[in-house]
């Protein structure tokens, strides 16, 4: 897998999750993944960002893994190869899945008006 392609897989996750306006910001590569971050605005003023979240990007796989939204205890992104279990995996099926169930519910909710 490509960077190209990782950002590209960022920005589907962010899609898929609803996140729609996230701007890639940084990224750090290291030899199994990489971390990218991206940049929520703020809806109040576009040109500042309110939020930064980083999503890990396994290259071999292409699997999306994130933190939580909250735990007990700090998430050290640096221990991801030994220690996956603090993120949530998401693969290619799982978006192919979500992105279907959205799609479902969109033709759903346009056949009951």
């Amino acid at each position: 897998m490509t960077f190209a392609e990782a950002c590209d897989r960022v920005l589907r996750f962010c899609r898929v999750m609803n996140r729609r306006d996230v701007l890639i910001h940084s990224s750090k590569e290291f030899d199994t993944h990489w971390f990218i971050t991206y940049g929520v605005p703020s809806l109040e003023y576009r040109a500042r960002i309110f939020q930064y979240v980083t999503i890990i990007v396994e290259k071999q796989t292409g699997d999306v893994y994130y933190a939580p939204s909250r735990s007990r205890h700090p998430i050290d992104f640096a221990d991801f190869p030994a220690n996956r279990q603090q993120f949530t995996r998401v693969t290619i099926q799982d978006m192919d899945d979500l992105e279907k169930e959205a799609s479902d519910r969109l033709d759903s909710t346009d056949d009951s008006t």
